[in-house]
């Protein structure tokens, strides 16, 4: 015969690797087991295998002079205490799979592998790239080749972009193929983030020079690479992440727990701008304020990921929540002087602006915003800029 305390072990184990399943936790296991969904808040220090310090929320470990730090030091914007979302994505990759089973106020020390974290190193990741590069300056392309390029069809005496350095004017075009011409007179020197690029005539050539710096990043195909190694003929990029390959080890104490079903399963949006001050001002409450475009991609970005993520979903009921498409209402887009997508304004209660935040932001940096505020209210240290109505 199975004992029942056998049984019910069993029963926890289970739940905590399917990440505490409501439907297979017993009624009386503790709440304060860390489940899939669930908000805890964790002071914690990552450091590398040998010991290295990568990230810490304890300003008393580093700021400590004897505190040897990473190169790839990550310094907070914010000490204290941070949210992680168990099984989610987090500020630290993994570390949200690894609180999962974790009680309130346990302390431990987590080992996350490579593979659950930047990744493993990868050679087929390091790239090698002459520094000096030769084009014809009359260069021919297929029509297949041109409209994988430039996505539309050849027109004659068009000047196109081939190299961003220089135009290239098209002077032939027949059934086979586009003819090329490169408009290059004189020498030109340009000064990237990666180091600088000399173009030069030659004869019947262009020579593009590349003078690469080491350790400066570079980009290819939208995803950026370190420069490892620099020679007078040639550079060599590594498209592996810095911490690829590296394992972490986490010292963290769980320190309080929400449970997912305490949390709000959405924002509860309101979309009329001024009916939602009035209402923020009548209830005494601060305005969460998102002006976006909904043709804009990172606009989509922060609506889908960032503002449904539950470290913000928590703040539902702090604050009144408004978005306005101000691709569509440009007199809003004018009156909070906005000058691209997405913006976040936090006003208060009276529709005063506190502050704003530009561009994407991903959840972990946006609830840091969030917690900044709330302490300098605490404080007493709120600053009041930029009073205005949108009618006067």
């Amino acid at each position: 015969m199975i004992r029942v305390g056998t049984l019910i072990s069993a029963m926890i184990i289970w739940s905590v690797l399917l990440g505490c399943s409501e439907l297979i936790i017993p009624r009386n296991v503790s709440p304060e087991v860390v489940c899939k969904g669930d908000l805890a808040t964790a002071s914690y220090t990552v450091r590398l295998d040998d010991g290295a310090l990568l990230y810490t929320t304890v300003p008393e470990i580093a700021d400590n002079p004897e505190t040897r730090r990473s190169p790839w030091y990550m310094s907070s914007e914010h000490f204290g205490p941070e949210l992680i979302v168990a099984g989610g994505e987090n500020m630290i990759p993994g570390l949200g799979d690894f609180i999962i089973g974790l009680k309130k106020g346990q302390r431990t020390v987590v080992t996350i592998p490579p593979e659950r974290v930047y990744g493993t190193y990868e050679q087929d990741g390091v790239y090698h790239f002459d520094r000096v590069s030769i084009m014809p300056r009359i260069l021919y392309l297929s029509r297949e080749e041109y409209r994988s390029i430039f996505s539309v069809e050849p027109v004659v005496d068009e000047n196109v972009n081939l190299v961003p350095y220089f135009t290239s004017r098209i002077i032939q075009i027949s059934d086979q193929g586009v003819v090329l011409e490169s408009v290059v007179e004189n020498s030109m020197h340009y000064e990237e983030e990666f180091g600088s690029v000399n173009i030069r005539p030659e004869n019947d050539d262009i020579m593009i020079e590349l003078t690469p710096n080491k350790d400066a990043l570079f980009n290819m195909d939208g995803a950026a690479g370190r420069i490892a190694d620099v020679n007078e003929r040639s550079f060599t990029v590594d498209m592996n992440h810095p911490l690829a390959g590296k394992t972490l080890r986490v010292d963290l104490e769980i320190l309080s727990l929400i449970k997912a079903s305490n949390v709000s399963e959405s924002i509860d949006w309101l979309e009329d701008h001024d009916n939602a001050l009035s209402f923020a001002k009548k209830h005494g409450k601060a305005v969460v304020l998102v002006l976006y475009c909904d043709s804009c991609w990172w606009c989509e970005k922060l609506m889908d990921e960032t503002l449904t993520d539950p470290r913000i979903r928590i703040l539902n009921n702090e604050y009144v929540w408004i978005r306005v498409d101000t691709g569509k209402q440009k007199n809003i887009y004018d009156f909070y002087n906005q000058v691209g997508y997405p913006l976040i304004v936090i006003l208060d209660k009276y529709g005063t602006e506190i502050d704003r935040i530009e561009g994407f932001v991903p959840a972990h940096r946006l609830r840091g915003e969030f917690d900044k505020l709330a302490e300098r209210k605490g404080e007493g240290r709120t600053e009041k800029t930029n009073e205005r109505n949108l009618h006067g």
